[in-house]
């Protein structure tokens, strides 16, 4: 079997295990932390969207989340809306603050984009905590309905139960991945970064130095030789020690 199959297969046998989790307790706590894992691991993966990918560092992520989950709550106690009508509407409203933020903050440096979103999102928990006539600070939202799902067959699931939002949370922490991973590089284009003055050469996997593994057992005098810098001898091929391994005098040179 590949490693390939192999890692499908635990990840398959992963997940079965933490979709039949509650069959095997029924502690409401571990549930309870189950639910708050799979919300984390949401979260997770909308900072890896947008660090890892893009290289934002990015802290407003629990803000759009919580004014999201505020306004959908407001909507339901106050106004009577549909539980999920009022989902939907502070899903757009967190994407319409998110929108708003990166619009007026892209255009910083990295280490101020960084503190702006910050700010921001201390500042949602400094209004969720101190604006107790809207949000109720720490006490929360009461009175909240217990939310449906319509099954094929005219058949529904409550959600009243941990297990269940253990459930809806896991799959959707399931579905929520990152597809720029399966990605692949297919070509590359060096001819606008090598076109700026003072730059030399770009170094791909096409041009650079091929090096060969250092042997299974170095004179401690070759490490002397090494430190020296990065080509230490010239051989009749024109090629270059550099850095314990061979490669081209050109490649040696250049770096």
């Amino acid at each position: 079997m590949s490693r390939v199959a192999l890692q499908r297969l635990a990840l398959a046998a992963g997940l079965v295990m933490l979709f039949a989790a509650p069959q095997f307790t029924r502690n409401e706590y571990l549930l309870a932390l189950g639910v708050s894992f799979a919300t984390f691991a949401v979260l997770s993966g909308c900072l890896n969207l947008v660090y890892g990918y893009t290289g934002l560092l990015s802290f407003a992520q629990v803000g759009f989340f919580g004014l999201g989950a505020y306004a959908a709550a407001l909507l339901v106690t106050e106004l009577d809306w549909n539980v999920w009508l009022a989902v939907g509407s502070g899903g757009l409203l967190a994407a319409a603050a998110g929108l708003a933020i990166g619009y007026s903050s892209l255009r910083l440096s990295r280490h101020a984009f960084a503190i702006v979103t910050l700010s921001f999102a201390l500042l949602c928990m400094i209004i969720s905590r101190d604006w107790v006539e809207l949000t109720r600070g720490a006490m929360g939202i009461p009175g909240l309905p217990v939310p449906s799902l319509g099954l094929p067959g005219g058949a529904s699931w409550r959600l009243a139960k941990p297990s269940d939002f253990y459930y809806l949370l896991l799959g959707y922490a399931v579905l929520v991945h990152a597809p720029i991973a399966r990605g692949r590089i297919t070509a590359l284009d060096t001819a606008v970064a090598e076109a700026h003055p003072g730059v030399v050469l770009v170094l791909t996997h096409h041009n650079a130095p091929r090096l060969t593994p250092p042997p299974a057992r170095m004179n401690p005098m070759d490490l002397s030789t090494m430190a020296a810098g990065p080509c230490t001898s010239r051989r009749p091929t024109e090629g270059c020690t550099w850095a314990g391994a061979s490669g081209s005098s050109r490649a040696g040179s250049s770096a």
